[in-house]
């Protein structure tokens, strides 16, 4: 009798944790679902711009970033060429009228994409801003958005440079044409340390870090992420609800 009671309840662990045991079918629904409540953990919400250069190449450079910024699926790309182009409602550069030269259409692009920008932070994601930011009042409105969502400490700015002739040869080819309206007319003739008086702004508070447009994407988003980990504050990690 004691042997027969052993055996049933030998018979019943081993029925017990076999049907407990996850089958391999399960392995990968798990591993979904693991997926899942990662994306949902609060990571470090950033604001970063891209500024100068070619437009071409900020774009490249942006879309290619924002997967590896914030949390998942990775940070609102905003582009001041998407935006100028969505305001017009056209889809080819060469269909802006002329009066996309106008100095008041290029503050309202940049003033859309901050208020798209506001509602992607209020979200708890980063986002990417894309544009010339030549005129002072443009990165004002950086630093104002900054400080409205207590992230003065995480707005990073890239400026991507390229030389005279590079700049030259896109502008008289006709190439980045965005960059060249651009420059023409949201910046004007002035956008030094006389431009930022003129716009009653002191001083420019946003820090930029210049990037070498001849150099790879690769080794571009290589100094950026480095940039980007060494500003990181330590944070608490802890899931939404």
């Amino acid at each position: 009798m004691q042997s027969l009671k052993a055996a049933r309840s030998l018979y019943q662990k081993r029925t017990i944790t076999t049907t407990n045991a996850p089958q391999p079918h399960e392995f990968g629904f798990q591993n979904h679902l693991r997926t899942a409540r990662d994306s949902l953990l609060q990571d470090e919400t950033r604001i970063i711009a891209v500024g100068g250069g070619r437009q071409r190449d900020r774009s490249h450079f942006s879309r290619m970033l924002a997967p590896l910024v914030g949390r998942m699926p990775g940070a609102l790309y905003l582009s001041a060429e998407q935006e100028i182009l969505a305001l017009y409602e056209i889809s080819d550069l060469h269909c802006l009228p002329t009066t996309a030269h106008r100095f008041s259409v290029w503050e309202l692009v940049y003033r859309r994409m901050a208020d798209k920008a506001r509602l992607a932070l209020a979200a708890g994601y980063s986002v990417i801003m894309e544009g010339w930011f030549g005129n002072p009042v443009n990165r004002q409105q950086l630093s104002d958005l900054a400080s409205d969502f207590g992230l003065e400490n995480s707005l990073i700015a890239f400026n991507l440079v390229q030389s005279r002739n590079d700049m030259k040869k896109a502008i008289d080819g006709g190439d980045s044409r965005n960059s060249n309206i651009e420059m023409q007319s949201a910046n004007g003739p002035d956008s030094g340390s006389d431009a930022f008086a003129m716009a009653g702004i002191d001083h420019d508070w946003t820090r930029w870090i210049e990037l070498d447009c001849s150099r790879s994407v690769g080794d571009q988003l290589g100094k950026a992420l480095n940039f980007i980990t060494i500003a990181r504050a330590s944070i608490t990690r802890e899931i939404l609800h």
